[in-house]
Protein backbone atom coordinates (compact mmCIF):
# COMPACT_ATOMS: atom_id res chain seq x y z
CA UNK A 1 0.00 0.00 0.00
CA UNK A 2 1.69 3.34 -0.90
CA UNK A 3 2.27 5.68 2.10
CA UNK A 4 1.22 9.22 2.95
CA UNK A 5 2.08 12.31 0.94
CA UNK A 6 3.80 14.34 3.85
CA UNK A 7 3.16 17.84 2.21
CA UNK A 8 -0.06 16.91 1.75
CA UNK A 9 -0.89 15.67 5.56
CA UNK A 10 1.35 18.78 6.62
CA UNK A 11 -1.04 21.39 4.54
CA UNK A 12 -4.33 19.78 5.37
CA UNK A 13 -3.38 19.10 8.96
CA UNK A 14 -2.22 23.18 9.16
CA UNK A 15 -5.39 24.53 7.56
CA UNK A 16 -8.38 22.84 8.44
CA UNK A 17 -7.01 18.98 10.17
CA UNK A 18 -7.83 15.93 9.41
CA UNK A 19 -11.11 13.67 9.45
CA UNK A 20 -9.34 10.24 10.67
CA UNK A 21 -11.57 7.27 9.90
CA UNK A 22 -10.21 4.42 11.64
CA UNK A 23 -11.03 0.51 10.84
CA UNK A 24 -10.49 -1.95 13.45
CA UNK A 25 -8.07 -4.99 12.72
CA UNK A 26 -11.26 -7.03 14.14
CA UNK A 27 -13.47 -5.29 11.79
CA UNK A 28 -14.83 -7.52 8.34
CA UNK A 29 -12.99 -4.54 6.35
CA UNK A 30 -9.90 -5.53 8.00
CA UNK A 31 -8.98 -7.82 4.85
CA UNK A 32 -10.20 -5.13 2.38
CA UNK A 33 -7.74 -2.83 3.88
CA UNK A 34 -4.83 -5.31 3.99
CA UNK A 35 -5.40 -6.04 0.16
CA UNK A 36 -5.62 -2.82 -1.26
CA UNK A 37 -2.61 -1.06 -3.57
CA UNK A 38 -3.38 1.76 -3.48
CA UNK A 39 -5.18 4.49 -0.95
CA UNK A 40 -7.98 4.63 -3.73
CA UNK A 41 -8.85 1.25 -3.42
CA UNK A 42 -9.36 1.65 0.12
CA UNK A 43 -13.35 1.57 1.54
CA UNK A 44 -15.06 3.34 4.29
CA UNK A 45 -17.02 0.66 6.80
CA UNK A 46 -20.39 1.89 8.05
CA UNK A 47 -19.21 1.92 11.77
CA UNK A 48 -22.24 4.30 13.23
CA UNK A 49 -25.03 2.65 11.17
CA UNK A 50 -26.64 1.44 7.79
CA UNK A 51 -25.73 4.38 6.10
CA UNK A 52 -23.66 5.91 8.45
CA UNK A 53 -19.76 6.25 8.83
CA UNK A 54 -17.81 8.24 11.64
CA UNK A 55 -14.73 10.13 12.07
CA UNK A 56 -12.82 11.94 14.74
CA UNK A 57 -11.16 15.54 13.96
CA UNK A 58 -7.29 15.83 14.30
CA UNK A 59 -6.88 19.46 15.18
CA UNK A 60 -4.24 21.70 16.34
CA UNK A 61 -6.48 22.92 19.02
CA UNK A 62 -7.07 19.30 20.20
CA UNK A 63 -5.38 16.19 21.49
CA UNK A 64 -4.82 13.11 19.09
CA UNK A 65 -7.74 11.28 20.20
CA UNK A 66 -9.28 7.85 17.89
CA UNK A 67 -11.58 5.42 17.87
CA UNK A 68 -11.37 2.39 18.24
CA UNK A 69 -7.08 2.44 19.15
CA UNK A 70 -5.36 -0.28 17.15
CA UNK A 71 -6.30 -0.66 13.70
CA UNK A 72 -5.50 1.59 10.16
CA UNK A 73 -6.42 5.15 10.48
CA UNK A 74 -7.55 6.89 6.64
CA UNK A 75 -6.79 10.59 6.55
CA UNK A 76 -8.94 12.84 4.64
CA UNK A 77 -8.15 16.84 4.15
CA UNK A 78 -10.98 17.92 6.49
CA UNK A 79 -11.35 21.57 4.64
CA UNK A 80 -12.50 18.91 1.31
CA UNK A 81 -14.88 16.73 3.07
CA UNK A 82 -17.00 19.18 5.39
CA UNK A 83 -19.30 19.85 2.73
CA UNK A 84 -20.33 15.94 3.27
CA UNK A 85 -20.42 16.59 7.34
CA UNK A 86 -23.97 16.01 8.52
CA UNK A 87 -23.24 16.27 12.24
CA UNK A 88 -20.65 16.72 14.90
CA UNK A 89 -20.45 15.48 18.88
CA UNK A 90 -17.65 16.50 21.12
CA UNK A 91 -17.36 12.89 22.91
CA UNK A 92 -18.66 9.57 21.20
CA UNK A 93 -22.40 9.99 21.12
CA UNK A 94 -23.45 6.21 20.53
CA UNK A 95 -24.58 7.43 16.78
CA UNK A 96 -25.97 3.61 16.06
CA UNK A 97 -28.80 4.31 18.50
CA UNK A 98 -29.64 7.59 17.08
CA UNK A 99 -29.96 6.87 13.72
CA UNK A 100 -33.06 7.27 12.23
CA UNK A 101 -33.15 8.06 16.08
CA UNK A 102 -33.65 4.00 16.05
CA UNK A 103 -37.07 4.59 15.93
CA UNK A 104 -38.58 1.08 16.06
CA UNK A 105 -39.38 -1.10 16.46
CA UNK A 106 -36.79 -1.12 19.34
CA UNK A 107 -35.92 -4.62 18.81
CA UNK A 108 -33.90 -4.31 15.73
CA UNK A 109 -30.83 -2.84 15.91
CA UNK A 110 -30.67 0.37 13.51
CA UNK A 111 -28.71 -1.75 10.67
CA UNK A 112 -31.60 -3.80 10.40
CA UNK A 113 -34.06 -1.37 10.96
CA UNK A 114 -35.83 -0.79 7.47
CA UNK A 115 -36.34 2.65 8.46
CA UNK A 116 -32.89 3.38 8.39
CA UNK A 117 -31.82 1.64 5.79
CA UNK A 118 -33.59 3.73 2.80
CA UNK A 119 -31.32 5.93 0.61
CA UNK A 120 -31.63 9.31 0.78
CA UNK A 121 -33.09 11.97 -1.91
CA UNK A 122 -30.35 13.64 -3.57
CA UNK A 123 -29.85 17.14 -2.73
CA UNK A 124 -31.84 19.74 -0.51
CA UNK A 125 -34.50 17.72 -0.21
CA UNK A 126 -32.65 14.62 1.39
CA UNK A 127 -31.10 16.39 3.60
CA UNK A 128 -33.12 16.01 6.44
CA UNK A 129 -32.88 11.97 5.86
CA UNK A 130 -29.05 12.33 5.46
CA UNK A 131 -28.62 13.60 9.00
CA UNK A 132 -31.14 11.60 10.76
CA UNK A 133 -29.36 8.25 8.91
CA UNK A 134 -26.03 10.23 10.24
CA UNK A 135 -27.08 9.82 13.74
CA UNK A 136 -27.37 13.92 13.98
CA UNK A 137 -31.10 12.75 15.90
CA UNK A 138 -31.84 11.79 19.48
CA UNK A 139 -30.70 8.81 21.69
CA UNK A 140 -33.69 6.74 21.35
CA UNK A 141 -34.29 5.78 25.25
CA UNK A 142 -34.38 9.91 25.76
CA UNK A 143 -37.65 10.51 24.54
CA UNK A 144 -39.43 8.41 26.74
CA UNK A 145 -36.85 9.46 29.56
CA UNK A 146 -38.07 13.40 28.58
CA UNK A 147 -41.73 12.19 28.85
CA UNK A 148 -41.73 13.28 25.55
CA UNK A 149 -43.23 10.59 24.06
CA UNK A 150 -44.46 7.12 25.31
CA UNK A 151 -42.79 3.85 24.68
CA UNK A 152 -45.27 2.53 22.33
CA UNK A 153 -45.04 5.77 19.93
CA UNK A 154 -40.89 5.31 19.74
CA UNK A 155 -41.50 2.05 18.69
CA UNK A 156 -43.83 2.59 16.23
CA UNK A 157 -42.13 5.76 14.56
CA UNK A 158 -44.47 8.53 15.29
CA UNK A 159 -42.36 10.13 17.85
CA UNK A 160 -41.78 13.91 16.77
CA UNK A 161 -38.96 14.57 18.38
CA UNK A 162 -37.54 11.68 16.63
CA UNK A 163 -37.85 13.54 13.50
CA UNK A 164 -35.57 16.14 14.27
CA UNK A 165 -31.76 16.40 14.60
CA UNK A 166 -30.74 16.81 18.12
CA UNK A 167 -29.22 20.61 17.15
CA UNK A 168 -27.51 22.21 20.09
CA UNK A 169 -28.81 25.39 18.96
CA UNK A 170 -32.39 24.34 19.48
CA UNK A 171 -31.49 23.30 23.22
CA UNK A 172 -30.06 27.34 23.50
CA UNK A 173 -26.72 25.48 23.38
CA UNK A 174 -24.47 27.90 21.47
CA UNK A 175 -20.81 28.27 22.39
CA UNK A 176 -18.50 26.07 23.93
CA UNK A 177 -19.01 27.59 27.57
CA UNK A 178 -22.74 27.04 27.73
CA UNK A 179 -22.33 23.33 25.96
CA UNK A 180 -19.85 22.77 29.41
CA UNK A 181 -22.44 24.17 31.73
CA UNK A 182 -25.40 22.34 30.21
CA UNK A 183 -23.17 18.82 29.89
CA UNK A 184 -19.86 19.36 31.18
CA UNK A 185 -21.06 17.53 34.87
CA UNK A 186 -20.73 14.01 32.30
CA UNK A 187 -23.66 13.01 33.65
CA UNK A 188 -24.73 10.88 30.73
CA UNK A 189 -23.10 12.87 28.81
CA UNK A 190 -22.71 10.23 25.83
CA UNK A 191 -26.79 9.52 25.41
CA UNK A 192 -27.50 13.44 26.40
CA UNK A 193 -25.12 15.82 24.73
CA UNK A 194 -26.09 17.59 21.19
CA UNK A 195 -25.31 17.51 17.96
CA UNK A 196 -23.05 20.52 16.29
CA UNK A 197 -24.01 21.21 13.00
CA UNK A 198 -21.77 21.63 10.36
CA UNK A 199 -21.59 25.15 9.62
CA UNK A 200 -20.52 25.11 13.79
CA UNK A 201 -16.90 23.76 13.10
CA UNK A 202 -15.66 26.75 14.64
CA UNK A 203 -18.04 26.56 17.86
CA UNK A 204 -17.43 22.54 17.88
CA UNK A 205 -13.82 22.92 17.96
CA UNK A 206 -13.81 25.28 20.73
CA UNK A 207 -15.96 23.20 23.00
CA UNK A 208 -14.00 20.10 22.32
CA UNK A 209 -11.14 21.83 23.85
CA UNK A 210 -12.65 23.26 26.80
CA UNK A 211 -14.05 19.72 27.57
CA UNK A 212 -10.92 18.12 27.29
CA UNK A 213 -8.96 20.70 29.43
CA UNK A 214 -11.34 20.43 32.05
CA UNK A 215 -10.78 16.71 32.42
CA UNK A 216 -7.23 17.53 32.28
CA UNK A 217 -7.54 20.23 34.94
CA UNK A 218 -9.66 17.34 36.99
CA UNK A 219 -6.68 15.47 37.69
CA UNK A 220 -6.95 11.63 37.15
CA UNK A 221 -9.15 10.29 39.65
CA UNK A 222 -12.19 13.06 38.92
CA UNK A 223 -11.99 12.65 35.31
CA UNK A 224 -12.23 8.86 35.65
CA UNK A 225 -15.48 9.32 37.63
CA UNK A 226 -16.92 11.82 35.00
CA UNK A 227 -16.43 9.69 32.30
CA UNK A 228 -17.99 7.07 34.48
CA UNK A 229 -20.68 9.45 34.63
CA UNK A 230 -20.83 9.95 30.84
CA UNK A 231 -20.84 5.70 29.96
CA UNK A 232 -17.71 6.21 27.77
CA UNK A 233 -14.49 4.77 27.78
CA UNK A 234 -12.73 6.95 25.04
CA UNK A 235 -13.17 10.47 24.95
CA UNK A 236 -12.90 10.86 20.70
CA UNK A 237 -14.85 13.65 19.29
CA UNK A 238 -17.13 12.02 16.75
CA UNK A 239 -17.86 13.76 13.36
CA UNK A 240 -20.48 11.89 11.26
CA UNK A 241 -20.71 11.58 7.35
CA UNK A 242 -23.56 10.06 5.22
CA UNK A 243 -22.34 7.22 3.13
CA UNK A 244 -24.46 5.25 1.03
CA UNK A 245 -24.68 1.26 1.66
CA UNK A 246 -24.46 0.18 -1.43
CA UNK A 247 -21.02 1.77 -1.92
CA UNK A 248 -22.29 4.68 -4.22
CA UNK A 249 -21.38 7.91 -2.28
CA UNK A 250 -24.36 9.84 -3.79
CA UNK A 251 -23.85 13.51 -4.65
CA UNK A 252 -22.46 14.58 -0.83
CA UNK A 253 -19.62 11.74 -0.87
CA UNK A 254 -18.04 11.85 -4.08
CA UNK A 255 -15.69 14.03 -2.01
CA UNK A 256 -14.06 11.16 -0.16
CA UNK A 257 -12.03 9.97 -2.54
CA UNK A 258 -10.10 12.96 -3.74
CA UNK A 259 -9.49 13.96 -0.47
CA UNK A 260 -7.95 11.17 0.93
CA UNK A 261 -4.29 12.21 2.11
CA UNK A 262 -2.99 9.19 3.92
CA UNK A 263 -2.86 6.27 6.08
CA UNK A 264 -1.73 5.16 9.64
CA UNK A 265 -1.35 2.32 10.88
CA UNK A 266 -2.30 2.46 14.60
CA UNK A 267 -0.62 0.76 17.52
CA UNK A 268 -3.26 -0.63 20.62
CA UNK A 269 -1.85 2.37 22.30
CA UNK A 270 -2.73 4.96 19.95
CA UNK A 271 0.22 5.43 18.54
CA UNK A 272 1.14 5.23 14.49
Amino acid sequence: MGGPNESGLRHAFRRDGLLVHVISSHSPFWARVMAAKRLVDLQLEHDCGYNCAAFSLFHQKLPFLAFPKGGVALLFNAERVWSAVQCMSVIDSNSEGRVCSNCGPLTLPSGANPRCMGKCEVGDGGALCRQLQAGCGVQWTMPVEWRKCSAEEVEAGSCEMCRTPQWCDAEHVRSAGEWLRVFGNGTRLQARQCKWRATQAAIFIDAVHSFTQRLREAGVERAQSLLKRSNVKVINNEVNLYLDHAGHEGDENAVLPNALVGASQLLPSGAA
